[in-house]
């Protein structure tokens, strides 16, 4: 009920109130914050695991509207949570597979007017998606720790693709 809910919002507010409260400990002054996520049965979940996983992300997401926070559980919650896994295990596959390829573009200096090297611009062709821009698979391989083996991708085979190219490049 709407009665419940501010409750819940008080209660919430007045946790996160008192844990940000500046403590002493050992004559230095130490603050730490703290965020909450809220789900509540059974409308978000009826089982443990269910509702700690929604609890979960509506704290993934109060997180990321900053400090001292707190959020309900919703639906697209989950729904985004669900298509950013599918995105990981896709991108996965893709540093295996061969959907990932680097596009050449060409570096001109402004004084000479000559071609003086290339930039490497990652890019994925996804066989179901077509192509997935880096400003959203980017991210997701950070989160997911593969970003260094994508970087390690991207170096080899730019090196491989240069040691191919015409001897003025």
């Amino acid at each position: 009920s709407e009665t419940d809910r501010r409750r819940i919002d008080y209660l919430a507010a007045a946790i996160i109130s008192s844990i940000s409260e500046a403590y002493s400990i050992n004559g230095h002054t130490i603050t730490i914050g703290c965020s909450i996520g809220i789900t509540l049965a059974p409308e978000d979940g009826v089982d443990s695991e269910t509702l700690v996983r929604n609890a979960d992300l509506a704290l993934y997401s109060a997180k990321a509207n900053g400090r001292a926070a707190f959020h309900y559980f919703e639906q697209e919650m989950l729904e985004t949570a669900k298509r950013r896994k599918q995105l990981e295990d896709d991108l996965r596959s893709a540093m295996t597979n061969g959907q990932l390829c680097l596009a050449y573009q060409p570096v001109v200096s402004t004084k000479s007017e000559q071609c003086v090297g290339f930039e490497a611009l990652l890019r994925w062709e996804h066989p179901l998606k077509g192509t997935i821009g880096p400003a959203e698979f980017i991210p997701v391989a950070e989160e997911a720790g593969l970003i260094e083996a994508l970087g390690d991708w991207v170096l080899r085979t730019a090196a491989r693709d240069l040691s191919e190219m015409p001897a003025p490049v």
